[in-house]
């Protein structure tokens, strides 16, 4: 997955919030809360979420509408619920961050953008790109007009708005909010952040795009050095890092030095998403491409079927995870010359994308 587009508070001031707000519920809830953040940033999705859910049951049944905690409960589960790509859940969860936040704080604090940030965030994934780029660009001027120019979230919002238009293959305008993205987090103290780290990596795929492969590789191998460094090899950023490195070197023509990343991520995230999450999907889709470059097509198959196995199992949103994969498992049947099963597979992923558009705009009508 990309770098998270949320803000984790630290606990503070825990005994005086406690006897403000009454009894041990303000206090168990950000107890709870703390431990699902400590849960999200090793990687543990899945203890995380079930601590994430029990905060939010105390927040919404024992505080008000416009206590802050409750906007950071809905954002902090839905978070989790993303990284698991229970992307269904996670939706609701982060529209009512955004309204708990506005109804805190009213509709330009900070808060409101990062909780418009982190729902935009999840637009992107979804490939909802222009839903995506207004929530960017709301959070981008609130956090213009409220913090430094020095402050992390401002780079956070420069360098999602270059992740967008990267996506949409606008490299020239993406290359921009990159750099000034990394910019506002170089002049930070201290050690590199992790967050220097998604704009390094973000440089390295638009190089890719523009196919300055010697830059692009430069920059990959920074992103991934630096990230292992800071959040460890096991995380989501660390293996998207893995990930973009294999891919460039497959492109590269360097099939061995991409055989031990992809390999390494594929158990990583087997460990830390659990053996049947929509990311070990992907990361055998994968495999199999680079199967495919190796012209190991027996191996190659197998992967993509299960693959696709695994992702049928998923609820939901995920079912859209199929779509590469039956594409690619479509090329190989081409390459094989089975031009038969090379188009059901081709039709059955554009019946995917149909079903979910469909199911999208259904949404926004409502």
């Amino acid at each position: 997955m990309k770098q998270s587009k949320r803000n984790w508070k630290a606990a503070a001031g825990l005994l005086s919030v406690c006897l403000v707000f009454g009894g041990c519920q303000k206090l168990k809830w950000r107890d709870l809360d703390t431990q699902a953040g400590e849960f999200y940033r090793e990687g543990k999705y899945q203890e995380g979420a079930h601590v994430a859910e029990q905060a939010l049951q105390i927040a919404e049944t024992s505080f008000g509408p416009e206590d802050p905690a409750l906007a950071e409960s809905y954002n902090n589960l839905a978070e989790i619920y993303r990284a698991l790509g229970r992307e269904t859940d996670a939706e609701p969860l982060f529209k009512r961050a955004v309204e708990a936040a506005e109804k805190a704080h009213g509709p330009s604090h900070p808060d409101v953008a990062t909780a418009l940030n982190n729902l935009a965030g999840l637009y992107c994934d979804e490939h909802r790109y222009e839903e995506a780029e207004v929530l960017y660009r709301r959070s981008l001027a609130i956090r213009e007009r409220y913090l430094n120019l020095t402050h992390p979230d401002l780079g956070q919002s420069l360098n999602n708005l270059a992740e967008l238009y990267r996506e949409e293959g606008q490299y020239a305008k993406a290359e921009v909010f990159a750099k000034r993205a990394l910019s506002v987090w170089n002049k930070n103290p201290g050690p590199v952040s992790p967050a220097a780290a998604t704009a390094i990596n973000d440089l390295g795929l638009i190089y890719e795009g523009q196919k300055r492969w010697p830059e692009a590789e430069t920059s990959l191998k920074e992103a991934l050095s630096l990230r292992e460094r800071t959040v460890g090899s096991n995380h989501p950023d660390a293996l998207q890092s893995a990930g973009n490195l294999a891919k460039l070197y497959q492109i590269e023509g360097k099939l061995s030095a991409a055989e031990p990343l992809v390999q390494q991520s594929l158990e990583a995230a087997r460990k830390s998403l659990g053996p049947e999450a929509p990311g070990v999907g992907e990361w055998l889709d994968r495999l199999g491409n680079l199967r495919v470059a190796q012209a190991r097509y027996a191996d190659a198959e197998t992967l993509y079927k299960q693959s696709l196995d695994l992702l049928e199992k998923s609820p939901g949103s995920n079912q859209v995870r199929m779509v590469p994969v039956l594409n690619d498992y479509a090329q190989l049947m081409h390459i094989l010359g089975k031009k038969s099963q090379s188009e059901n597979l081709r039709e059955r992923a554009k019946m995917i994308e149909a079903l979910s558009m469909a199911h999208k705009n259904g949404e926004n009508k409502q």
